[in-house]
C-alpha cells in the first residue's frame, strides 16, 4: 500500500477530542464519499476475500507504549521523526496508526466497512487491522502530535530536533499554514540565541525584524521580540550605555506601540530615575561616591531632559576635582618621582614633617610634628611627632617610620636621589616611640632639610625601583588623599580617612591630554569637564583669558631655568676629548650660544608674537632671576651669529665631520617650534644638527645614557639655596642614574661646591652662588637660555575655605598642592 503526502482537504489535524462532535468513525467517513466511497468499499472486500488477512477482533495486537515521536542515534546523531495518528478508544487504549493516504485517484487505506473500521499499524507501510467504528473515542493526527512536539523542543532550547520535525510536516503536509508558523517559531528562537550569546545582536535583531513583518498576528514572536529588547536595554543600562539602552527600548516602541510589557519598563524607569536623582542630590554633599552612582544611573534610565540635566549636575559636583596633565603619571612615591605630575601626586599622597610658604623660602612645622629642639650647635636636632597620627590603613605614624624614610631618600640608587641634602643628613635613629634623633652637618637653613616626606616603613622592603608595584601604588600613605585607580594615564585619588584633617574635596583626578597646546583641555575646561590647567601654553591661556569670569588664572614665580645641556663626554664639546684641546671645546660651546635667538624665540613661539602677556625672559646662568644665587652682573646673551661663524670656522675639520645630536622631549607644538628655531640657527653659523623630539620617559633615559650633544633640558630647583652641585658631581656613581650626566669634571666648580656647603653666613652663600654663575656662563658649561612663565588656569568655583570663609587658593609656586585640606569646589548650579 503505497505512502505519500496527501492534501490538507484530506486531512484536518486536531488534538484530543472530535472537532464536531461526531464519532471518530464518522470523521473518518468524512474523507471519500458518493459513489468513490463504494468502489473503494468493494475493493476492501475482494482484499480481504483474497487473503489480505485481517483481524475484527479489536486491539488483538496493540502497542503497549507510546513510540516516541522522534529518536536519536547515540552515535551518529541522526534524528528520525516517526509518523503516526493516534485513534483513542473508549476504553482509553491507544491505537497508532500509518497515516497512508492516496492521491484523488487512490483509495484510502483507513475505511469503514458498515460498522468496522480498518487501519494500518504505524510500523507497516500495507495490512490492515479492524475494530468496531463504535469504540472509537477520538482521533489525534500526527501534525498536532508534532506541532505540541516541536513546540516543547523549541522551549527547552533543542532547535535541531524541533527543525528536523517541521521538515518531516513540511514534506507530510507542504499545504498546512501551521508548517509556516512553526518554522517561524523556531527562527524567532535561533534568532534570540544569537542575541543572547552576544555573537551577533544586529544580525539577530534584524531577523526578528522580517519574521516580525511577515507574522505580525503571532503574539510568540511579538512576545519573544519584546523580552529580547527589554533585556538587552537592561544590560545597556548595566554597561553604563545610555543611549543604547534607550535605543533599544525606542525600537520595541515602534514596533509593538502598544505592548504593555514595554509600557511598563518605561514607566518603572522613569519612576526610578526621579527618585535616584532626588537621592543624589541629597546625598551629594555627604557622600560624594553614592551620589555620583546614584546620578548616573538615572542620567541612563530616563530620557527626560530636566531629570538627565539634574543628574548631570550631580555627578560634576560630586566627581571631585579633575586637573589636566599632559604626561604619564609614572610613579606615586618621592624616592622615584622625577616628573611634576609625580611631585604634585607626591605632596599628595605623602604627608611632610616641615611645610614651607608660597614664595618657597620660609619653613614651618606641620601638624605632624609637635616639636623640634636643636642641640650641639645645630648639628643634631630631636624631632617629636604628634602621637595619634596614622596611615591611611590605620596604623600608627611613628619615630621608625621616619627613620626608614630618611634611609630610603638617603639611598644613592634613588630615582629621586639628592646628594646634597644627604651629605648634610649624617644620620638618624628613634630614641622613643613617637621621637626622632637628626644627626646634620652643619647647614645655613637647617630647618630646609626637614622640608621631607613619611612614607609607612611597611611599604617597602627593599627600595622600589621605578615602575615596580610598590612604586606605583604604595600600601599606605601619610597625606591627604590615597591612590584609588590608574586607568591608562588617568590617575584617580580619593581622600584619605585616616588623615588628621578631613577633605573638602572627596576625590583628585589627573586626566592626561596626549598633547600640550591643541586645546582639548581649554574646551574641557570651558564646558566645566576639568577644573584646573597647571601650565597652560600660550595659546591655551589667552583662550581661558577671554572668559575672566569663570576662571582665574594665577603667574606662579617660576624656580626653573631652561638650558641647552651639554654633553662633555662627547669629543666636539669636552675639554678632554677635544682633539684641539680645551680651548676649542669650549669656543664651540660658546660659539653655540652666540648663535642662538633667545629673545626673538620667546616672542614669536612662547609669547605668540608678542600677544601672550607673558613675562618670559632670557637669562645668562643657570639659577632663576628672582634669586639672590642670581648675578644681575653678568651680562645676558644675545645672538652675534658673526663671532659664533668665526669661533666654527676655526675648527671647520672638526664640525664638518660631525653632526650634533639636539634632543627634546615632547612638551607640544610650542616647544617643538622653538627647538626647530634653534637648529635653524645653529645650521646658519656652521654647525649640522639632527633634531629629535622624543618621548619624555625615553628623553631622560636617553640623557643618563649620554646619546646627545645638546638636549633641551630644565633645571628644576626645589631647594632653599638653589644649589646644584648635584649636576655637576665629581663622582656620578654615587648618584645612582640620576647625577652628572653631562659629564662635566672641573676642579674650580668642584670646590665653588665645597666653599657652599662648609659656609654658614648668608651673604657668602650668595657670593659663592654668584661665582658659579659667572662660571658656568663664561665656560658654556651649559647654554642658558630663559626662564618661563608659568600659569596656573582653574574656575572660580575651586575656592579656599575655612571657618573664618572662603578666599583665594592658596598655591605651592613649585608644588602647586598647598594645604589642600582648605580646597573647596563649590557646586554647580546650571
Amino acid at each position: 500500500m503505497p505512502t505519500g503526502p496527501y492534501s490538507s482537504t484530506h486531512r484536518s489535524p486536531c488534538c484530543g477530542t472530535l472537532r464536531d462532535g461526531r464519532s471518530g468513525a464518522a470523521q473518518l467517513m468524512s474523507r471519500a464519499s458518493g459513489t468513490r466511497v463504494f468502489i473503494l468499499w468493494l475493493l476492501v472486500v475482494l482484499a480481504c476475500v483474497c487473503g489480505f488477512g485481517f483481524s475484527v477482533a479489536v486491539g488483538q495486537n496493540p502497542t503497549p507504549k507510546r513510540p516516541p515521536l522522534v529518536t536519536i542515534h547515540p552515535k551518529t546523531k541522526e534524528i528520525t521523526v516517526t509518523v503516526y495518528d493516534i485513534i483513542l478508544l473508549a476504553d482509553r487504549t491507544e491505537l497508532y496508526a500509518n497515516p497512508i493516504w492516496s492521491d484523488q485517484d487512490r483509495r484510502p487505506s483507513n475505511y469503514r466497512i458498515r460498522d468496522q473500521i480498518i487501519y494500518t499499524p504505524y510500523d507497516r507501510k500495507e495490512g490492515g487491522i479492524g475494530f468496531s467504528t463504535d469504540r472509537i473515542h477520538s482521533i489525534t493526527y500526527w501534525e498536532s502530535l508534532a506541532e505540541v512536539e516541536a513546540l516543547g523542543r523549541m522551549r527547552s532550547g533543542d532547535y535541531r530536533v524541533a527543525d528536523a520535525i517541521v521538515k518531516k510536516m513540511e514534506q507530510f503536509n507542504s499545504d498546512w499554514s501551521t508548517v509556516d508558523q512553526l518554522r517561524a517559531r523556531i527562527e524567532t528562537r535561533r534568532s534570540i540565541y544569537k542575541i543572547q550569546s552576544q555573537q551577533k545582536v544586529a544580525e539577530g535583531l534584524a531577523e526578528l525584524e522580517k519574521l516580525h513583518a511577515r507574522f505580525s498576528k503571532d503574539p510568540f514572536i511579538e512576545d519573544a521580540f519584546t523580552d529580547v529588547l527589554i533585556q538587552l536595554a537592561t544590560d545597556a543600562l548595566d554597561s553604563e550605555d545610555a543611549d543604547q539602552a534607550d535605543g533599544y527600548l525606542a525600537k520595541g516602541e515602534t514596533l509593538f506601540p502598544d505592548n504593555k510589557k514595554l509600557l511598563e519598563t518605561r514607566r518603572q524607569w522613569q519612576a526610578e530615575a526621579v527618585r535616584l536623582v532626588a537621592a543624589a542630590e541629597q546625598s551629594q554633599l555627604t557622600n560624594s561616591g553614592q551620589a555620583i552612582a546614584k546620578a548616573q544611573r538615572a542620567v541612563r534610565l530616563t530620557n527626560d531632559p530636566d531629570l538627565r540635566r539634574r543628574g548631570r549636575i550631580v555627578i560634576r559636583n560630586a566627581e571631585g576635582l579633575i586637573l589636566a596633565s599632559y604626561e604619564d603619571p609614572g610613579v606615586f612615591e618621592p624616592i622615584n618621582a622625577t616628573r611634576p605630575v609625580e611631585r604634585q601626586i607626591v605632596h599628595l599622597m605623602h604627608d611632610f614633617l616641615m611645610t614651607r610658604d608660597e614664595t618657597g623660602t620660609r619653613y614651618g612645622r606641620t601638624p605632624l610634628v609637635s616639636r623640634i629642639q636643636p642641640r650641639n650647635l645645630d648639628q643634631q636636632y630631636i624631632v617629636d611627632l604628634t602621637p595619634g597620627l596614622k596611615f591611611s590603613n590605620g596604623s600608627p605614624i611613628t619615630a621608625a617610620d621616619v627613620v626608614e624614610t630618611i634611609e630610603l631618600l638617603r639611598n644613592p640608587a634613588g630615582e629621586a636621589f639628592d646628594a646634597e641634602w644627604a651629605r648634610f643628613i649624617t644620620g638618624a635613629s628613634q630614641t622613643s616611640p613617637f621621637t626622632v634623633k637628626l644627626d646634620v652637618n652643619p647647614h645655613p637653613r637647617p630647618d630646609s632639610l626637614l622640608y621631607l616626606p613619611v612614607l609607612y616603613r611597611g611599604a617597602f622592603g627593599e627600595l622600589p625601583q621605578r615602575g615596580d608595584e610598590a612604586s606605583r601604588s604604595p600600601a599606605a600613605v601619610s597625606g591627604p588623599y590615597r591612590l584609588s585607580t590608574v586607568d591608562g594615564s588617568d590617575v584617580q585619588l580619593v581622600a584619605n580617612s585616616q588623615f588628621r584633617s578631613p577633605m573638602q574635596i572627596g576625590k583628585i583626578k589627573f586626566k592626561r591630554y596626549v598633547k600640550r597646546g591643541t586645546g582639548h583641555a581649554v574646551n574641557d575646561l570651558l564646558q566645566e569637564r576639568i577644573h584646573v590647567i597647571s601650565d597652560p601654553s600660550p595659546s591655551q591661556l589667552a583662550q581661558i583669558r577671554n572668559s575672566r569670569t569663570r576662571f582665574e588664572t594665577r603667574r606662579i614665580e617660576p624656580n626653573s631655568v631652561w638650558v641647552l645641556a651639554v654633553n662633555h663626554g662627547r669629543a666636539l664639546f669636552g675639554d678632554k676629548l677635544n682633539p684641539s684641546g680645551p680651548g676649542a671645546a669650549r669656543d664651540l660651546r660658546r660659539a653655540a650660544s652666540l648663535a642662538i635667538d633667545r629673545q626673538g624665540i620667546l616672542d614669536q613661539y612662547f609669547n605668540l608674537g608678542g600677544r601672550g602677556q607673558m613675562s618670559h625672559a632670557v637669562v645668562s646662568g643657570p639659577f632663576p632671576r628672582q634669586s639672590k644665587a642670581y648675578d644681575l652682573t653678568f651680562p645676558k646673551p644675545t645672538q652675534q651669529v658673526d663671532a659664533a661663524r668665526s669661533l666654527v670656522s676655526r675648527y671647520q675639520t672638526q664640525v664638518s665631520q660631525r653632526k650634533l645630536v639636539l634632543k627634546f622631549a615632547d612638551h607640544g607644538d610650542v616647544v617643538e617650534s622653538a627647538m626647530a628655531q634653534v637648529k635653524r640657527d645653529l645650521e646658519a653659523v656652521g654647525f649640522e644638527v639632527d633634531l629629535q623630539k622624543r618621548p619624555n620617559n625615553a628623553f631622560l633615559r636617553e640623557l643618563r645614557n649620554g646619546s646627545f650633544d645638546l638636549a633641551y633640558y630644565c633645571i628644576e630647583h626645589d631647594n632653599v639655596l638653589f644649589n646644584i652641585a648635584n649636576l655637576f658631581d665629581a663622582a656620578p656613581t654615587a648618584l645612582g642614574e640620576g647625577g652628572n650626566f653631562m659629564n662635566y669634571n672641573n676642579q674650580t666648580l668642584s670646590q665653588s661646591f665645597e666653599d657652599l656647603r662648609t659656609s654658614k653666613v648668608s651673604d657668602e652663600i650668595w657670593a659663592i652662588q654668584n661665582k658659579i654663575h659667572r662660571f658656568i656662563g663664561t665656560e658654556a658649561v651649559v647654554i642658558p637660555l630663559w626662564q618661563l612663565d608659568t600659569f596656573i588656569a582653574y574656575t572660580r568655583r575651586l575656592v579656599a575655605r575655612t571657618t573664618e570663609g572662603e578666599g583665594a587658593l592658596p598655591l605651592d609656586g613649585t608644588h602647586f598642592f598647598r594645604d589642600v585640606e582648605q580646597w573647596y569646589l563649590k557646586p554647580q548650579t546650571n
